[in-house]
């Protein structure tokens, strides 16, 4: 009993981390394929799925913002240069683009921490830590 404990810990933390590499395809297959053997496996994978499509969506979301800016190669090679000219020509684009960015690389460690602490609480035998609207469990 305690060595299948073990594997179904060590198997939601895998699916934790995979779901930060692959999105909600590996959460979505563990609910799959668990939801009549292991409740507890089920709502790791099932809440990995939710936390990593909302990821997905908020990933699409900016980088279609920062899409809709335009910014040129020009632009981002003389903003690195140091010039300050493409701000002074369409400064709200250019501020959009910067914070579409930041939010992105934000959302990126995020993402990571999240799911790598919920990898942890999986190792440990808890439940998964992702935000309570994410996944619809209470903690």
């Amino acid at each position: 009993m305690m060595k299948a404990r073990a594997r179904a810990s060590v198997l939601a933390a895998t699916i934790h981390v995979l779901g930060f590499l692959l999105g909600f395809l590996p959460g979505l297959f563990l609910w799959y394929v668990s939801d009549d053997r292991s409740p507890w496996l089920s709502r790791h994978g099932l809440a990995a799925a939710r936390f990593q499509s909302v990821m997905l969506f908020i990933y699409i979301g900016l980088v279609s913002l920062y899409d809709r800016c335009r910014i040129t190669t020009g632009e981002i090679s003389s903003l690195t240069k140091g010039s300050f000219s493409p701000f002074l020509q369409r400064p709200e684009a250019i501020s959009i683009a910067a914070l579409c960015v930041l939010a992105f690389v934000a959302a990126w460690f995020t993402n990571l921490a999240l799911s790598m602490r919920s990898a942890i609480a999986a190792v440990r035998g808890r439940e998964p830590v992702y935000p309570v609207g994410s996944t619809g469990m209470r903690p």
